[in-house]
């Protein structure tokens, strides 16, 4: 019976886990959108001349080191707003 009981828990938060896999995916997404969205909005695009970089992945996500302790409101403004 406890052994049944642990692996419903482990199943539980193994699903628990997959699902903030999931949105930490499309937090790196909507990271990756809205700091090219404010690069574009400041003007800090690169020129034209530059050429294009390609870089090898880091080894770390720059989101591990963001802990989200409760809710989440991104919300842009032009700055002509």
């Amino acid at each position: 019976m406890a052994l049944e009981r642990a692996r419903q828990q482990v199943a539980v938060v193994g699903g628990i886990a997959q699902q903030i896999d999931t949105h930490m995916v499309r937090l790196e997404r909507v990271a990756i959108l809205v700091s090219r969205a404010l690069a574009y909005a400041l003007g800090n695009t690169p020129n034209c001349g530059d050429p294009p970089r390609v870089a090898s992945p880091p080894a770390r996500s720059p989101l591990d080191l963001i802990a989200v302790t409760g809710p989440v409101s991104i919300r842009l403004h032009h700055p002509r707003d």
